[in-house]
């Protein structure tokens, strides 16, 4: 039986946390000392605690919700925005009610761009992600397509092994 390879794990940064204490001051003043004499001290270093800090480790999803929307030439990409943000919280509970543990949202790979705005989604659980994925794909292009500033939304499904070759793709173009 040969050993399952390690899944492959996201690179995040750590931040380390440093923490300065204000200065101490010493009187020296009564320390007894002659000439050519000096005093022997101990030096502690001083340690503050921090306290502890809570991390959820998210495996790299194997799938993922390419969602570009096309704007019309007179939208407020900030609106559209603001628009999206609200759309991916419903998006994330309605994952959840198919039984996933919710999408994230991937600012890498999410950007502006010549009267486009894309936003990439990936699933927290990968267990059923392609069938959950085609489904919200499908809620979230009949939801855009109402939006005034969009004139067209395209959802794609990619494998992250091949993300070049769709699952699937689905477009709507405003009327």
């Amino acid at each position: 039986m040969t050993p399952e390879p390690n899944p492959p794990r996201s690179i995040d940064r750590l931040v380390g946390i440093c923490q300065s204490l204000p200065a101490v001051e010493v009187d020296c003043s009564d320390w007894a000392r002659g000439p050519g004499t000096y005093t022997e001290c101990d030096l502690e270093r001083v340690c503050v605690a921090l306290p502890p800090v809570e991390m959820e480790f998210v495996p790299r999803p194997d799938v993922f919700l390419d969602l570009t929307f096309t704007l019309a030439p007179d939208a407020d990409a900030g609106r559209v925005f603001a628009n999206a943000v609200k759309l991916f919280e419903r998006v994330d509970a309605y994952d959840r009610s198919l039984g996933g543990s919710g999408v994230r949202w991937e600012p890498e790979h999410s950007r502006p761009q010549n009267g486009t705005l894309h936003l990439m989604l990936a699933p927290k659980e990968s267990a059923g992600a392609e069938q959950r994925l085609h489904q919200l794909a499908s809620l979230i292009v009949g939801a855009v397509a109402a939006f005034q500033a969009v004139n067209a939304v395209t959802a794609r499904g990619r494998r992250a092994a091949e993300p070049d070759r769709p699952l699937f793709e689905i477009r709507e173009v405003a009327a």
